[in-house]
């Protein structure tokens, strides 16, 4: 189940992520699959992106509970 939504999640664009929750859930109902935190590569990720002076937004970053997230969207400045 976290490999479906974990290899799916990265193609669909933010407002299609519910929709997509929702249909696993619909088809997987009472199954829970909390999202994997793996803290030495996240906090890599994060100081690598913060170093080459990228926008970290909240909702990019995974936190430690098993609310669904979007994985990586990155925002740039000019």
């Amino acid at each position: 189940m976290r490999a479906l939504r974990d290899m799916n999640l990265p193609k669909f664009v933010f407002d299609d992520v519910p929709l997509f929750l929702g249909l696993i859930h619909d088809l997987f109902p009472g199954l829970d699959c909390p999202r994997v935190r793996y803290p030495n590569f996240n906090d890599a990720v994060e100081d690598t992106l913060e170093k080459n002076k990228y926008i970290l937004l909240p909702q990019q970053v995974s936190p430690l509970t098993s609310t669904p997230v979007h994985w990586v969207t990155l925002s740039f400045k000019s």
